[in-house]
């Protein structure tokens, strides 16, 4: 899609597809286009995790470091455009989280 087909007021953002081929209806406000004919950006996302086990002296303990990595590769995962009749109708506002870390430790005896 060419930026130029959003509205001039509207291209500073993420435009998705173009909002001037669709119009509601004049009297019921739904047109004749199908439910779900958008579709959204893709979704990538790689989580890893690591874990190291270690037996500690005394008889049956031990303890468990565990490290857990989403999305790893900090890829930009788009939400959906906005579908509803109004300003915000074919542009993407938001995306999903950034890489997230989580770090734990378990003891067990």
């Amino acid at each position: 899609m060419n930026v130029n087909d959003c509205p001039a007021a509207r291209r500073e953002r993420f435009c998705w597809f173009n909002p001037n081929a669709f119009k509601a209806a004049p009297f019921t406000g739904v047109g004749n286009a199908p439910t779900g004919n958008i579709t959204g950006p893709g979704y990538y996302s790689w989580d890893m995790s690591l874990r190291k086990n270690f037996r500690l002296p005394r008889e049956g303990t031990s303890l468990m470091f565990q490290a857990d990595a989403f999305n790893v590769f900090n890829r930009t995962n788009w939400q959906n455009p906005g579908t509803g009749i109004g300003s915000g109708l074919g542009i993407v506002n938001n995306s999903n989280p950034p890489r997230q870390l989580q770090f734990g430790a378990r003891f067990a005896f």
